[in-house]
């Protein structure tokens, strides 16, 4: 189970933050074969799609599968996309910021990530997340601000959630905001 969960991290890590969505089909296929073949040399058999902005991740022996977005690829630009760059289901229990636009999203196996971009200052989200948070009777847990960067952990009941707030690196100007959901 440990060894699945960092193979679908490694994944993850790769497909988000390859160019997949100008890549052509054959390069895709190309692509898969080797994320499949490195899942299998850490003892994982694997089924991989990889469609445009999305991929999924299928265990072979019917495991639950796993699904990946992430948003057009854009480095620092200005303003934030008229809508939502991904679909994905919302954080259930967690409230979004008003007004933002959902950049990346990944689910597995009662864990959820959720990345959106905001037109607001760091202080104004932490302070939106703090008072919904506790207004929810989500329990904050521990808290860090290292200036740029503030990360938050709530708990409620089994279930923890994370929130990262810090400045956007594809948005110039704009902070971004990923949520983390797991239920232990």
């Amino acid at each position: 189970m440990k060894n699945s969960v960092l193979v679908l991290s490694l994944l993850a890590a790769i497909f988000l933050l390859a160019g997949c969505d100008t890549a052509k089909e054959a390069a895709e296929k190309a692509q898969e074969k080797a994320m499949e073949e490195m899942a299998e040399r850490a003892g994982e058999e694997v089924d991989i799609d990889l469609d445009k902005n999305k991929m999924s991740v299928k265990k072979k022996d019917g495991g639950k599968e796993v699904e990946i977005s992430k948003g057009k690829s854009r480095k620092n630009e200005e303003g934030l996309p008229g809508s939502d760059q991904v679909g994905g289901d919302e954080i259930d229990g967690v409230p979004r910021y008003p007004g933002s636009v959902k950049t990346d999203y990944v689910a597995a196996q009662g864990s959820q990530m959720n990345r959106y971009v905001a037109d607001a200052q760091k202080a104004e989200v932490e302070s939106f997340y703090k008072k919904e948070m506790k207004d929810g009777d989500w329990k904050l847990q521990a808290e860090r601000d290292t200036g740029q960067e503030m990360q938050m952990l709530f708990k409620k009941g089994n279930r923890v959630v994370g929130v990262i707030i810090s400045p956007s690196s594809r948005y110039r100007g704009n902070t971004a905001i990923e949520l983390t959901s797991e239920t232990r």
